[in-house]
């Protein structure tokens, strides 16, 4: 996967979930992104819906799993996260 598709699968499940979260911790993450720092926007996004306790659908963690292996994070920021039945 190249950055800018996977760029653009991150922005995605931004906008996905924005709404579970505060607006600075989605500012945050957006600025994160948009300094060329990924890993830090997407290890930011993860804690912060493991911190809200948000639900999200099992498509949106198949993303995050997708993007995150691409980017060789660690499993554990997206296996932490509750899923939808």
């Amino acid at each position: 996967m190249d950055w800018d598709e996977l760029n653009g699968k991150l922005r995605g499940v931004v906008l996905e979930v924005a709404h579970l979260l505060l607006p600075a911790e989605v500012q945050d993450i957006w600025e994160y992104i948009d300094y060329d720092e990924p890993g830090l926007a997407f290890e930011t996004l993860c804690t912060q819906l493991h911190e809200h306790d948000s639900v999200v659908s099992a498509d949106t963690v198949g993303r995050l799993r997708e993007v995150g292996s691409a980017m060789d994070l660690e499993p554990r920021q997206w296996q932490i996260l509750r899923v939808s039945n």
